[in-house]
């Protein structure tokens, strides 16, 4: 069976993206096709690794997202200061919606042939050990389509207690 989101979905719930009852209906489309989304986590963690769900493989879908970066919001002088001063100060710089100073975490390409993707947070961000609280989903386009539909995301990490 072959889906594709209607234009009946709620647009306005982007929480479907983490709370939604996983059927092949749980979309989050946006008009448009770039677009951000901000995830508020529920604690500070170092952020590992992001994932990115369909419900089934789909060779080509135009609403799928193709190019997006991943950013966290910066928090405190002393952490913007060190970051400054660090081997990934060229990825720093004011977020490119509402928040600054961010860094950008990873620049990816979905792959929409795939069912799950996961993208790992690059080896020096890891080192520099930072703490989100807030991350920056920044969608720069899509396959074609005059909306983008999202399934599901996940941010996988350490909480900041451990």
């Amino acid at each position: 069976m072959f889906f594709k989101p209607s234009a009946t979905i709620d647009m306005d719930q982007p929480s479907v993206l983490i709370a939604g009852d996983f059927t092949a209906q749980s979309w989050w489309c946006f008009f448009g096709k770039h677009g951000s989304l901000a995830l508020h986590l529920s604690e500070r963690a170092k952020i590992t690794k992001v994932l990115f769900f369909q419900p089934f493989e789909m060779d080509f879908e135009p609403f799928l997202p193709r190019n997006a970066q991943i950013w966290g919001l910066l928090n405190g002088r002393d952490v913007i200061e060190n970051i400054r001063r660090s081997p990934v100060a060229g990825r720093m710089e004011d977020s490119p919606a509402i928040f600054t100073p961010s860094l950008r975490l990873l620049d990816i390409k979905y792959n929409p042939g795939e069912k799950v993707q996961v993208f790992d947070i690059p080896q020096d961000i890891l080192e520099l050990e930072l703490k989100f609280m807030i991350i920056l989903f920044k969608l720069d386009d899509n396959l074609g389509d005059d909306r983008t539909c999202l399934y599901r995301i996940e941010v996988h990490g350490i909480p900041e207690d451990n």
